[in-house]
């Protein structure tokens, strides 16, 4: 070796380059969650033996030219590259990697079905609700008026409401504005809070009669939906939405209840690599930040905001992935991801998702105990030690007028 000229040195780092960056980013970012990365790992471990060997053959007595060794392995691994990367199809992920991402994309996902899944999955409901009550509670009447703006099916109001009923408040009445049916739900579930005076009003919040005043509103993880598209008028949307949420309180001594999830934490940065994943495109989806941002350009008085750690408790969706029941890992994917073009049976795409998310996955019992005990004090059902969980950051705001 002590022979090795420094023209092949330099030729070997060159090949170092030439093949083991390019390989490296491609297997990192692209094939590292994908069935093909055996036959990618094996032109890299083909080409790092020719790099390592070819000085040491030109060096003892140039059995094989340089060379010609490069020359082959260059010729192997574009041929190989070829085949795995353009000529291996793999069918069901097509339809994902030959279209845009709006293409496959909602604003609002209203598919009940995937709705159920994944609220199964949420301790956001409870904790955002608790949190809510604490930061309105001290201006509401004993009786108050509510508009509830993209309610849903109420589980989020309900718990709203018993809470502010424990410290003697009362809903006199309520108004959903939904552009969904979830009359029958929602009369089920928040009906006997405010006994069965309930509105329905099928249609977006900007159709609604602007003369109407409430002392509460709540626009609780429903402003998504008004607010999609690029960045420039995704915060255009936001600042009007805001401002028509603002614009139903009583005034004097209306509030509004606004809630968002963080563009921080696990959850989104699991969301964000998961879409990548599919589309290999990056993540622009209104974010409790996006309202921070808005608000600083806006004049208004006595905002209180509180920042949440929430959990998504995924045993659910973990136990039906390994037992490959794969509607119900279909269903909770669509509604987190908002993609209500994602099937069962796309099944290497499913599976390349949930790799992603047990990466980001722990334990229940890895948390502080001060977590902990706030989890297990607002869930009706405990939670197990070992319950695979994944950190969920949201932020709620109250606007007094």
């Amino acid at each position: 070796m002590g022979g090795i000229k420094p023209a092949i040195l330099v030729r070997s780092a060159i090949t170092i380059i030439v093949l083991f960056v390019p390989a490296a980013f491609v297997v990192l970012r692209h094939i590292l969650l994908s069935a093909d990365r055996i036959a990618i790992g094996t032109w890299i471990v083909v080409a790092a033996c020719a790099i390592l060997l070819a000085p040491a053959i030109s060096g003892a007595g140039g059995l094989l030219e340089v060379n010609s060794v490069f020359l082959h392995v260059l010729r192997y691994v574009a041929d190989h590259v070829r085949m795995v990367m353009w000529e291996l199809k793999v069918p069901e992920r097509d339809a994902f990697t030959s279209l845009a991402i709006d293409a496959h994309r909602a604003p609002a996902l209203v598919e009940v079905e995937s709705l159920r899944v994944f609220q199964r999955t949420l301790t956001t409901v409870e904790r955002d609700a608790a949190a809510g009550a604490l930061l309105i509670q001290d201006g509401l009447p004993a009786a108050f008026t509510v508009l509830d703006v993209g309610g849903g099916d109420g589980k989020f109001t309900r718990h709203l409401l018993e809470d502010c009923a424990r410290r003697g408040k009362h809903a006199a009445s309520i108004v959903l504005v939904d552009p969904v049916d979830w009359q029958s739900e929602y009369t089920s579930c928040v009906g006997p809070l405010c006994q069965q005076r309930a509105e329905f009003f099928r249609k977006r919040l900007g159709d609604y009669p602007k003369a109407s005043r409430f002392d509460l509103v709540i626009a609780s993880h429903s402003l998504y939906g008004e607010c999609h598209g690029e960045s420039a008028g995704k915060l255009s949307k936001l600042r009007e939405a805001l401002l028509q949420v603002l614009g139903h309180r009583k005034d004097p001594g209306g509030q509004a209840l606004v809630v968002l999830a963080s563009g921080c934490g696990e959850s989104y940065e699991f969301k964000r690599q998961a879409l990548e994943l599919l589309f290999g495109t990056a993540l622009d989806d209104l974010v409790a930040e996006d309202l921070d941002g808005v608000l600083s350009s806006l004049v208004v008085p006595g905002v209180k905001a509180i920042d949440l750690d929430n959990l998504l408790v995924l045993s659910d969706v973990l136990d039906a992935h390994a037992d490959s029941k794969n509607e119900r890992v279909a269903a909770w994917l669509r509604y987190f991801l908002r993609v209500p073009t994602l099937a069962a049976s796309q099944r290497a795409a499913l599976d390349d998702v949930i790799a992603l998310l047990r990466l980001r996955v722990q334990s229940f019992k890895s948390l502080p105990e001060c977590e902990k005990a706030t989890y297990l004090a607002l869930r009706s059902m405990p939670i197990a030690a070992d319950t695979p969980v994944l950190p969920h950051k949201t932020r709620a705001w109250v606007f007094p007028t």
